[in-house]
């Protein structure tokens, strides 16, 4: 058990969370807990669906609203909208939120609701609803779950082998595409992996699995006309940071269209598909203004302290699962260090609590663990580090953004497509999954064994070395890499113009990337190189620089 379980465990022994709960409710303090749910139910071995969306069991489901009826005032989206233009919240203010439309909303949730007299509101994706298409996360799991085949071999949007004998792990890896990839034709992607698994498909299979498993739009009236605010989950369930300007359009123009025909009203509040944050896409905000919404929820963690300044596009909510026990879902409510994100754990209760408590001891772990490796080519200590898992937090929406904008650039301003790729500085494999879009082989080498190990599994296909640069068989080679990336990796280097002279020998592309505060130590070296040019992009505040160069051999050619 983690230490953040160990606490909730004993707030709920002691009254703890409840004594918080009920001080916070007296002084009127303005915190205001937003839940989110998806589908509940209690998927077992034969569930054909993705079982990682069924949040709650529907017994856990009445026990959670027990206690929010017990410690929480439940408000609706006008609440929330005018509690951003300035308005008072009842005490303990706490919005029930369910995405998608699973038809278990209205059969089993809604009559838990109705007997506690709560309110919730109920995101749809309109065009799963209206099409009676199923969501495809959910025919991506049913295609994986009933294929014999014991592997998928693809070709769009790029040649991918995935093994099927670990399940969840075969439809984490072709969810993971669509959630990437930008500007991908979804419905051809979908066809290709169905044909690839061999599962028979039709609409009429489709139509009949959707009937199973998503509502009407009748169904959506009923919970309306149940007191329940009904809102915008987008048409597609696409993720809004892939899309051009008029996927954009259709997918939240839309997603208003769609429902203000059915409901007779148009929403000013959406919830984002997987939840992302869009601070750092001005485009999607202008999208969203736009087309009408005045507020958008996130998966990010935590519940919200009213008396900050809040950004109305870029809402937290806190995450429920099915591993969560009763005290670690008011421990959470209570106290918002508790609280994890779903995303952040890859789905799961118990490893989503570890990954947590892991980021909560991050910041300590990695202040010992590189102590002592600046300026270092051994990096001994690295592999300390990766004695917890991903001790950067690639898997974050930060280290995403700079992933997609480090492909951005290079589609830009190198090249489309390569042969050969090497990164350099690798870890765990979380860019590299990235960056293997680009090529047809890619080598990627850290100091971290570790690291090396665990980037293997990620990506069996790839090549990886475990070691020094310059220690690799290949290492004095001109021009043997299309392109070649160290991204975050130059302030480790003890002699930084050996390392850009090595890897401008080695590649006939290269690109640096680094942390704008270190431009000073770093920048002047990087711009040495010939022909260097530069760039930056940002995550919010975070900003990065990125500089390219043609390698030697190319600029000898």
């Amino acid at each position: 058990m983690g230490v953040r379980e160990q606490l909730a465990g004993l707030l709920g022994k002691t009254g703890g969370s409840a004594a918080i709960l009920a001080a916070r409710a007296r002084l009127r303090l303005p915190v205001l807990s937003i839940l989110t749910y998806h589908h509940v139910a209690d998927p077992g071995p034969d569930y054909r669906f993705d079982p990682d969306v069924a949040d709650v069991t529907p017994a856990q489901f009445r026990r959670q609203m027990e206690l929010v009826k017990q410690h929480f005032s439940a408000i609706g989206v006008q609440e929330l909208l005018g509690a951003l233009d300035g308005k008072k919240l009842p005490p303990n203010p706490c919005m029930i939120t369910f995405d998608d439309g699973y038809r278990s909303n209205l059969d089993v949730a809604l009559p838990i609701l109705r007997d506690l007299d709560l309110r919730a509101v109920f995101f749809i994706a309109t065009s799963f609803t209206g099409e009676r298409k199923l969501y495809w996360w959910d025919r991506i799991a049913y295609v994986v779950g009933a294929s014999t085949r014991p592997r998928l071999e693809l070709t769009y949007p790029r040649p991918m082998t995935v093994e099927l004998g670990d399940r969840a792990r075969a439809r984490a890896a072709l969810v993971g595409v669509i959630k990437e990839e930008a500007g991908l034709d979804l419905a051809r992607y979908l066809t290709e992996v169905t044909d690839a698994a061999g599962v028979a498909w039709s609409r009429d299979v489709e139509r009949r699995l959707a009937d199973e498993l998503i509502m009407t739009w009748d169904e959506v009236r009923r919970l309306r006309d149940a007191g329940m605010d009904i809102a915008s989950h987008s048409r597609g369930h696409r993720v809004l940071q892939t899309l051009d300007a008029a996927g954009l359009r259709d997918e939240l123009d839309g997603s208003r269209a769609d429902l203000a025909r059915e409901l007779g009203r148009a929403p000013e509040v959406i919830a984002y598909p997987v939840g992302r944050s869009i601070v750092a896409y001005p485009q999607v905000r202008a999208a969203l203004s736009a087309a009408g919404y005045r507020c958008g929820l996130t998966n990010a963690a935590g519940v919200i302290p009213m008396w900050k300044k809040l950004d109305a596009l870029d809402i937290g909510r806190v995450a429920v699962d099915r591993g969560l026990s009763d005290d670690m879902f008011l421990g959470q409510l209570a106290l918002p260090q508790l609280s994890y994100t779903r995303d952040e754990a890859g789905g799961g209760g118990a490893s989503a609590l570890r990954a947590r408590a892991q980021q909560a001891v991050r910041r300590t772990w990695m202040k010992y663990a590189l102590r002592g490796v600046r300026q270092n080519d051994a990096h001994g200590r690295l592999d300390l580090a990766y004695s917890v898992p991903d001790p950067w937090h690639m898997d974050s929406d930060q280290e995403r953004h700079r992933f997609a904008e480090t492909n951005r650039i290079v589609g830009d301003k190198i090249g489309a497509r390569f042969d050969t790729l090497l990164e350099i500085g690798c870890g765990e494999g979380h860019q590299s999954e990235v960056l293997q879009r680009l090529c047809d082989h890619l080598t990627g080498i850290d100091v971290s064994p570790k690291a090396i190990e665990r980037a293997r599994k990620r990506l069996p296909d790839a090549a990886f070395a475990s070691g020094d640069l310059y220690a690799q068989p290949w290492a004095g080679e001109r021009g043997r890499f299309e392109l070649i990336t160290a991204c975050e990796v130059i302030y480790y280097m003890s002699d930084r113009r050996r390392f850009l002279e090595t890897i401008d020998t080695l590649g006939k592309n290269c690109l640096v990337t680094y942390f704008a505060p270190a431009a000073r130590k770093v920048e002047a070296e990087c711009m040495a190189m010939p022909g260097a040019q530069k760039t930056s992009f940002s995550f919010g505040e975070t900003e990065w620089i990125a500089v390219w160069w043609k390698g030697a051999a190319a600029r000898a050619s």
